[in-house]
């Protein structure tokens, strides 16, 4: 375990600190916002699925994981504490 850092570094949009120490850093593309959208594909799929009469890709049970380390790291910035997921 360790703590992840999200938008809180100058040079990084992702740092990741481990429990001995190590700095892990990452950098993704600019957060989204309504003045700011690119496609990212999840609508996409979601409408290919219903046209195709299938189950989405990304249905509920495949995203919760992420949803639940979104939430926590929304939790962690506004306490400014770490979050275990």
């Amino acid at each position: 375990k360790g703590i992840m850092r999200i938008y809180d570094d100058p040079e990084h949009s992702i740092v990741v600190i481990l429990k001995s120490g190590e700095k892990l850093c990452y950098d993704v593309e600019q957060i989204q916002t309504n003045d700011n959208q690119t496609a990212s594909g999840v609508i996409d799929e979601f409408v290919s699925a219903l046209e195709e009469g299938r189950p989405s890709l990304l249905d509920a049970e495949g995203v919760i994981n992420s949803m639940r380390a979104v939430f926590a790291s929304i939790r962690s910035s506004e306490s400014g504490e770490p979050v275990s997921v």
